[in-house]
Parts: C-alpha cells; sequence; structure tokens
C-alpha cells in the first residue's frame, strides 16, 4: 500500500487502493525555499477525520488478521482504525477505511507496529528512539512520520473504538519506554518514574484561540556570513585589551578539512568565538546584529607547546578567560587568558576524577563577575573546582558515586543549584554538589546530550537526539522546588518537544540530531528556546510552551548543518555557527 519502508522500520509494502483514496480536508504543505521561516503549529496533529463507522466487524479482536500479520512475535494489542497519509506538496488522502493498527512484541524490549487489512499487512514499522509520534486523544487520531522511498509522509490513524485507543495508547508508550530504557518498566521501574515518563506523552492543546494577542515570533534580520578562511591566519588576539604575544602562524584551515566546532558567546563583553581545529576566531557583535572579525588564536597549546583541539570552550572572568577541555588529557582544565593569548595554568579534580566529561559555570551568569569556581560533571561524579588553591588539584566539593551514572552535561541555576544530565537519560537536581541529589527524574531513556535551567530553577531543559524535555521542578502545595525537596513522587509532566509531523514533510526531516537546546539569557525571564537539526534552526516560544502549546516554534533553513547556536545575553539575537560559516540571527518578539 505505501510502496515502500519507513525509518527506521521494516516493511512489506503492497499497492495503493486507489478506488478507496480520497482527498480529506488538510492544506498541502508549500515546499519550502533555503532561508524561509515558518512552523506549522501543530497542523497535523489538528487534523481531525471522520471517525470510522462503517466496519465489517464490531470490535478489533474479531477481526481476522492475514497469516503473515505476526511472523513470529507475540500480539500486544490491536486496534480498528482508518488510515490517512500525507506526501509533500499533498493534501491529506485516505488510504484505507478499514484496518487493524498491530502492536507485536518479536523479543525482550523490541517491538514493531503493523497495519493491516484481512488479505496482507501494509506497514511494519520498527520500534526505535528515532520514532516520531503524537496520540491526539481529542481526535482520536494516531500521527507518526515514515520514510518512503527518500521522501517524508506523515501516516494518521483514526480509532474507531474508544477502549481500543485507550489499551493502544497505554501499551504503546510502554513499548515505546521498554525499547528505549531495555527495562521491563513494569516491573523495574518505580511506579513513579513509570507515570512521570509515560506523561511526557499526554494530550496537550496545540492552539488556544484565546491567546491570539499573545507574543509571535519571527525571524528577521541576519548578518552576513564570516568564514575564518577568508582571515589572516597569524592574527593576534585582543579581546578589550593588549594583543597576543608570541603567536605562531596557524597551518591552513580548509587544506586540513577542518571545520567549525565550538562556539561561545561573551555575556559582558560583546565577543562571539568560534573554534576550528586547533585556531580559535573572534568576532565582534553589536546590538543590530552585524558581526565583524577582530582576530584569531592561530594554535591553542597547553603549557608544555603541545598544540590541541578544545573540545569544549567556556568564558569565565567577566569575558577575559576561557576555560577549555582536551581530548587527548582529559583530566585536565586549561585556563586561556585572553588578554595574553595563551595557556597560563593548567589543573584537575585530582585523583578520584580521572576524566572530566564537562565543565559550566558555578552560577548561571558567573561569567558576568569575577567569580572563579567552576562546576564540572565525570562519568561518576559531580563537582565544583576552584582555581585559587594552591597545587594543580583544584577540587573543592564533590558527590563521587560508586555506579556510573555517565553524567554528560550541567547547568547552574542563579543561586548555584545545579542540574545534571545523563547518557542514560536520567536527571538529577542538586542543591549542592556535595550532597546527594535532591530529585533524580527517569528521563524516557534517551541519552540526554545538553541541560539548561531558568535562572530561577524553574524549569530544566534537557536535550536528547530525537526531542527536548522541559519539566517544571515545582509542585502544587510545596514551597520547595525539585532542587531543595525531592519531587518525583508528584512532579509535574514533563512537556515533550518534537517538530511537528507536518514540517518534517515538508522539510523532509528524515533524521533528528538536535544539538544543545538554551534558553535566552537576560535580566528578563526566559521567553525563547532555541536548537537545531541539521540545517535547521528552530526556536520555541517559551511562554507559549508553558500554556501547554508544544508546536509554537518558527523552523528557518540554514546553508548547511548547523553546528551550534546561542543566544547573545540581553538581545533577541543568535550567533550561530556552520561547518565554515558564522553569521548573527535576530530572533524578534512581537505583539
Amino acid at each position: 500500500m505505501f510502496g515502500g519502508s519507513g525509518s527506521p522500520s521494516s516493511s512489506q509494502p503492497g499497492a495503493p487502493d486507489d478506488d478507496s483514496s480520497s482527498t480529506a480536508a488538510a492544506a498541502a504543505p508549500r515546499t519550502p525555499e533555503k532561508g524561509s521561516s515558518s512552523s506549522s503549529s501543530g497542523a497535523t496533529l489538528l487534523f481531525s477525520p471522520p471517525r470510522p463507522t462503517k466496519m465489517s466487524v464490531a470490535s478489533a479482536s474479531a477481526f481476522p488478521l492475514p497469516a503473515s500479520a505476526l511472523d513470529g512475535g507475540s500480539e500486544v494489542c490491536r486496534a480498528l482504525v482508518s488510515v490517512y497519509m500525507q506526501a509533500s506538496g499533498s493534501s491529506m488522502q485516505l488510504k484505507q477505511e478499514e484496518a487493524v493498527m498491530l502492536l507485536v512484541k518479536d523479543a525482550p524490549f523490541t517491538y514493531r507496529f503493523c497495519l493491516v487489512t484481512k488479505e496482507r499487512v501494509i506497514l511494519n514499522q520498527l520500534m526505535a528512539p528515532a520514532l516520531t509520534f503524537f496520540f491526539k486523544q481529542s481526535r482520536h487520531t494516531f500521527i507518526c512520520n515514515m520514510t518512503i522511498a527518500g521522501h517524508v509522509h506523515a501516516l494518521v490513524c483514526c480509532f474507531a473504538r474508544d477502549e481500543e485507543e485507550e489499551e493502544m495508547r497505554e501499551f504503546f508508550n510502554t513499548a515505546y519506554l521498554e525499547t528505549a530504557t531495555h527495562t521491563d518498566v513494569k516491573q523495574k521501574m518505580k511506579e513513579e518514574d513509570r507515570v512521570w515518563a509515560m506523561r511526557a506523552s499526554d494530550d496537550w492543546d496545540m492552539v488556544s484561540e484565546e491567546d491570539e494577542e499573545d507574543e509571535e515570533m519571527e525571524y528577521k534580520k541576519e548578518s552576513s556570513h564570516l568564514n575564518m578562511d577568508d582571515f589572516p591566519e597569524s592574527s593576534n588576539i585582543r579581546v578589550g585589551g593588549s594583543a597576543a604575544k608570541g603567536s605562531a602562524p596557524a597551518s591552513s584551515s580548509s587544506s586540513s578539512g577542518e571545520r567549525n566546532d565550538q562556539l561561545a558567546v561573551g555575556m559582558l563583553l560583546n565577543r562571539t568565538f568560534v573554534n576550528r581545529g586547533s585556531q580559535i576566531g573572534v568576532f565582534k557583535h553589536d546590538r543590530d546584529g552585524n558581526l565583524a572579525y577582530l582576530n584569531n588564536v592561530p594554535v591553542v597549546r597547553d603549557m608544555s607547546g603541545q598544540a590541541f583541539s578544545p573540545t569544549k570552550m567556556m568564558l569565565t572572568e567577566q569575558d577575559n578567560k576561557m576555560l577549555l577541555l582536551n581530548s587527548t588529557n582529559k583530566g585536565l582544565v586549561y585556563e586561556f587568558d585572553l588578554e595574553v593569548g595563551k595557556v597560563v595554568q593548567e589543573y584537575n579534580a585530582g585523583e578520584s576524577i580521572p576524566e572530566i566529561r564537562t565543565i559550566n559555570p558555578s552560577t548561571k551568569y558567573a561569567e558576568r563577575t569575577g567569580e572563579q569556581v567552576v562546576a564540572g560533571a565525570s562519568k561518576n561524579a559531580v563537582f565544583t573546582l576552584d582555581p585559587r588553591q594552591q597545587g594543580k588539584n583544584k577540587l573543592a566539593e564533590n558527590k563521587v558515586y560508586k555506579t556510573v551514572p555517565k553524567f554528560n552535561s550541567l547547568a547552574t541555576t542563579n543561586d548555584g543549584c545545579v542540574a545534571v544530565g545523563a547518557d542514560d537519560g536520567q536527571i538529577r537536581l542538586y542543591d549542592s554538589v556535595s550532597k546527594i541529589a535532591k530529585t533524580a527524574l527517569p528521563g524516557l531513556g534517551d541519552a540526554v546530550t545538553g541541560i539548561d535551567v531558568t535562572a530561577d530553577g524553574s524549569y530544566v531543559l534537557a536535550t536528547t537526539n530525537h526531542y527536548l524535555l522541559v519539566i517544571p521542578t515545582s509542585v502544587k502545595d510545596q514551597d520547595k522546588n525539585g532542587f531543595h525537596k525531592s519531587i518525583t513522587s508528584k512532579a509535574d509532566a514533563p512537556i515533550k518537544l518534537q517538530l511537528d509531523p507536518a514540517d518534517m514533510v515538508k522539510y523532509n526531516i528524515q533524521q533528528l540530531r538536535f544539538t544543545p537546546a538554551k534558553f535566552d539569557l537576560g535580566e528578563d525571564k526566559e521567553q525563547l528556546i532555541s536548537t537545531s537539526t541539521g540545517p535547521f534552526i528552530i526556536t520555541w516560544n517559551f511562554n507559549k510552551i508553558k500554556k501547554g502549546q508544544r508546536f509554537h516554534y518558527k523552523i528557518k533553513r540554514c546553508d548547511s548543518d548547523v553546528v551550534a547556536d546561542q543566544f547573545v545575553y540581553d538581545m533577541s539575537q543568535l550567533a550561530v555557527t556552520l561547518p565554515q560559516n558564522l553569521f548573527m540571527q535576530t530572533v524578534n518578539k512581537r505583539k
């Protein structure tokens, strides 16, 4: 029927039933041009087909399955549905008036869902973390994306029976969670953790007519693109101070195949830094979104003179210094003085923490002050480092775990509370890194690849490859949030952010790989969230998200894949780096 395989999936295609196809009410998407900016605001999820009524059987249990349906697997549940599909440039089409949606377990933690008629299997879709899906209860629909012959399609199943829909929703969400966590969630997960994780897929209203006057967003001015290959290789760095001394020339970036791979934007001085191999380019930005090249650090060298490529850049001490991590010596932090243009100190966290995976300012906006204490994480420890201590070991406070949670990212609030993400998807909230976490949230099984937090600690933002999670840390009738008191048993549902299936179709996005998402920065409360995937920048309206409108975002295609994007402090601008270019993107918030 569908003529190809889903992604990720295995499929048994059949011929389309032309006599059962009809046009349903849904606007045909327009293929976007490079640089265009739009979002569907949940258009596919708002598609409301008529509920199936002309079924040949009273319930899905009476529907005869073709012999190949289970294919050695065991049936979990089934539901009667009608099936619709939308391809790019076309409207939603009815493909099958009567079918069964079948959930099959092939092995422990291995599931697939099928669409079958009485004669044949028309779709086999493997359950995988990359699957984008939604249950829209108010419209009795299940929506997902699939790839056919290199093109993304939106699939919509409309349930005929309420009880079958509810059973499918529960078992499908459980199967997805088991696939991601490789855990029997009903037997091994705490009930409170399972409920919290399952509620990430709760049905939310996508658009509220009452909010028509609320603030909107639009991408406006984009600066000229600057390419580091166009500038002198041996320029001296100067960041509000004297020129660098003894700078050595760098080899040609283009000839060595190097690309931009790190981005850091000053919160106090109007400087943007882009790492490219072993050199760091320095740019100046202004409030109008203009960008200008200043100079560069031709070769980053450690104190023994060995060149290295930083894997992490963090500005500190009023943007006058930069802390670097190095993949070839994972236990060291390198303090690079931007006034003199070289590493002036190297330190570690002691023998108990041989590898430092990430570092972060000790408070949200410590970079704007003279604060020197730094928060950090290793695979099994969270800690702080104080460079003012004597000796190479600068460990100040720490909590080392006997197990290995594989911590990989952290963020801090204004008062120094710490949110930590891990490879297993868990998120821990600390009021002090010398104590156990006050709250441990299970995540949804996918590795956390980045984490941020609002300045007041009221929301945590976790990034995975395939979705974002916005996690409220305050609960009703409790005066302390999750950083200061456990909220695991009564935490509000996390808000799962994904792209609208209609946008996946329109932009032909076959795979999601979100870069670490960040809140906007400044004295006012956070209003925006930005991330990217492939060549697309995506900016969500945070105020709308808190009202349940998960698809209120703008999306823009760039010239090539986005490496990183970061908000400029107290400005509605994003610094965006591509593999070869850097530019400033203005994001207007308007009534």
